[in-house]
């Protein structure tokens, strides 16, 4: 039986596993729960987020100074990280310590040409073994655990031990230019390494961060690149008030729709038999457009929190608007929320959804891939998020969607390019194709169930994964039966090439 302190419960020697899920975090705003009609859990989230704007402005404005110390400033952007997470998750947060502490021997003492591969390895482990527990004891749940802390705090560990094998182990001129911005060339310290994994603004959501931006923020440096050292003597350093608040007020307009909008349109209505039996295909595929769109609100809550959060704290600058020569804070970006909604393409989507993750999926998989980079950055896309089957599906089948679609655009694209008008019914095709496939992939990543995830695809006719298949194995074939004879093998070629450098 749990004894209570000071709101926080105390649990019993069986909930001190380090692999508990159970919901452990302060109890003192339950009160509210009932006002406002949202779990403790959430509750305590929004707490916690709200609590990290006055920490942020307290840091910007009189721990950035020249003479603070920069173990401070790491000491301040730390333990407000723990503590407010002691507060959501009670003593689960000891899992992301510990997480912590090991890679960071792993850091000390492995050598740097494989101790990318130990850091990466550790951290994605212990993260598979928290997703199992929790699924385990608390299947299908949608509480916030400390499930979501690791998942961001294993892409900076991971960034951090692949950019540190880059510097170290790697001639210079072998790096891609995305890994040659971010090469380290020295480990860190204790409290350096700690204050990045831990830090307050990324610590509930993110967005993930390279281990130099974090360091070139903490001492400043990430201003005196762009800026004279003399008007930043004299604290004329670029504001980012209108860009913090800019982006709190779109997470809370996010947060009102998830809260209001998302129950009226749930997705698990699609798995319904009676819904399916009484409901026509084209209402079916309207239905689940709308309902996954809905329950992409909470994402977009949450990630522009976290880039308020950091912009705010004064992260993210990144030199001046070559026209405009105004500042731009675009260093970090989660989600560009029109251009994917608005997307014309699966592609083009998802170039614009969860960019902090892409980019870590892209740095350590995807670039590091001598063979299947698409297949093992998808995989380890699904292996992040756990090991519900609804994940599966929607990955693997995210590989099968992208190359149907590499060849959709190679094959019909060009018969679409000749005037305005045929541009324009492209467009309106390619809109509505990609929302369909939006849609399509999503549903199971939030159904969860394989067997009821195949229901709804079998009420669909699989019509998705059909169209796919189509264009991959067959319709290059039937094009190029009916292709001009006039047009030379070295012209597809051209075509194929020029394509290829667009998707």
């Amino acid at each position: 039986m749990n004894m209570s302190f000071e709101g926080m419960d105390i649990p019993s020697i069986s909930e001190l596993s380090f692999f508990s899920t159970t919901t452990s975090g302060s109890k003192l705003l339950e009160p509210l729960c009932d006002y406002i009609g949202l779990p403790i859990d959430k509750v305590n989230f929004l707490f916690a987020h709200l609590m990290f704007i006055p920490l942020a402005l307290i840091y910007k404005w009189y721990l950035t100074k020249n003479y603070i110390p920069i173990t401070l400033r790491h000491l301040y952007l730390l333990v407000p990280g723990i503590s407010l997470g002691f507060f959501c998750f009670g003593y689960q947060v000891l899992n992301l310590v510990f997480l912590t502490f090991i890679t960071y021997l792993l850091i000390c003492f492995c050598p740097v040409n494989v101790v990318q591969r130990f850091v990466f390895c550790a951290s994605v482990i212990y993260l598979s073994c928290l997703h199992l527990v929790r699924q385990i004891y608390d299947y299908g749940s949608y509480t916030i655990d400390i499930t979501g802390p690791s998942m961001i705090a294993i892409q900076k560990i991971s960034l951090l031990g692949f950019s540190l094998h880059d510097g170290l182990s790697r001639k210079f001129d072998s790096l891609l230019d995305s890994e040659k911005r971010v090469a380290i060339k020295r480990k860190p310290t204790l409290i350096e390494y700690f204050s990045f994994v831990l830090t307050f603004p990324t610590f509930m959501s993110g967005p993930t961060i390279h281990y130099h931006d974090y360091i070139e923020f903490v001492e400043g440096t990430n201003y005196s690149k762009h800026i004279p050292l003399k008007a930043i003597e004299n604290s004329e350093k670029p504001s980012s008030t209108l860009v913090w608040l800019e982006k709190l007020s779109t997470s809370i307009l996010f947060a009102f729709l998830a809260v209001y909008s998302a129950p009226i349109v749930p997705v698990h209505t699609l798995a319904d038999e009676t819904y399916q039996r009484n409901t026509t295909l084209i209402i079916i595929i309207l239905y689940m457009i709308v309902s996954t769109t809905c329950a992409r609100f909470k994402y977009y809550n949450a990630w522009k929190l976290g880039e308020s959060h950091l912009n705010c704290c004064g992260f993210g600058f990144n030199g001046f608007d070559s026209i405009t020569k105004k500042p731009k804070w675009d260093l970090l970006s989660c989600v560009d929320i029109i251009p994917f909604e608005f997307a014309l393409s699966l592609k083009t989507g998802l170039d614009y959804w969860n960019k902090t993750t892409q980019s870590w999926l892209r740095f350590v998989a995807y670039d590091r891939s001598s063979k299947f980079k698409l297949l093992n950055t998808y995989l380890l896309s699904a292996l992040w998020h756990g090991f519900y089957p609804g994940y599966y599906l929607t990955f693997l089948s995210g590989g099968l969607f992208t190359q149907a679609g590499r060849s959709l655009r190679r094959n019909f694209r060009p018969l679409f390019l000749g005037n305005k008008v045929s541009k324009f019914i492209y467009d309106c095709i390619t809109f509505a194709a990609t929302k369909f496939s939006i849609a399509y992939l999503v549903f199971p990543f939030v159904l969860l169930e394989f067997s009821t995830s195949l229901k709804v695809y079998y009420r669909l006719y699989f019509l998705g994964h059909l169209v796919c298949l189509f264009a991959i194995f067959v319709l290059p074939s039937l094009i190029r039966l009916v292709k001009k004879p006039t047009k030379t093998k070295k012209d597809d070629d051209k075509q194929e090439k020029d394509l290829s450098k667009k998707d």
